[in-house]
């Protein structure tokens, strides 16, 4: 009875062409079950819970966007600065600011509208609606969009004429 060839022999002899090199039994074996393993890998973490993982695309590097406390650390010091203290009018432009809100109001006529939010002067254009002075507000409605803004008396700032 003929001896039976050594494992090493046995895997010399079997060649397994893998691309344009050759490997023997043994390490193609090992190359096969490292591929194996890469795409049960890869197809896990593709299906994480039945989910698909989508790709996050490209996306633009923004600088100091790391942590986001720091970003809205960073966005409330540019703000900030951009604020602009409340100005105080004299009793010669609230005259002629109520004279021009009382004639709006009457004639339905289009006006610019500037007032005081949160640190920032806006001008708007549209039309007075309503003015309250017993609760110190006025109703505008916007021109471009049709919403309704409700001021205070105290914020607004100019009242012209478009």
């Amino acid at each position: 009875m003929k001896e039976p060839m050594p494992l090493r022999k046995r895997l010399k002899k079997f060649g397994c062409v893998m691309g344009r090199r050759v490997y023997s039994g043994l390490q193609a074996t090992w190359i096969t079950q490292q591929l194996g393993i890469e795409m049960v890998l890869l197809v896990g973490i593709k299906s994480k819970g039945g989910e698909t993982i989508q790709n996050r695309g490209m996306k633009k590097w923004r600088p100091f966007v790391t942590m986001p406390e720091q970003y809205r650390g960073l966005q409330e010091i540019i703000n900030k600065q951009v604020e602009v203290a409340q100005l105080v009018l004299t009793e010669e432009q609230m005259e002629q600011i109520n004279f021009t809100l009382i004639e709006a109001l009457h004639t339905n006529k289009q006006v610019y509208l500037t007032y005081y939010k949160q640190g920032q002067c806006i001008t708007e254009t549209g039309f007075i609606q309503f003015v309250n002075t017993l609760e110190d507000l006025f109703v505008f409605i916007d021109g471009v969009f049709g919403l309704k803004h409700r001021p205070r008396l105290i914020e607004l700032l100019d009242v012209r004429f478009v």
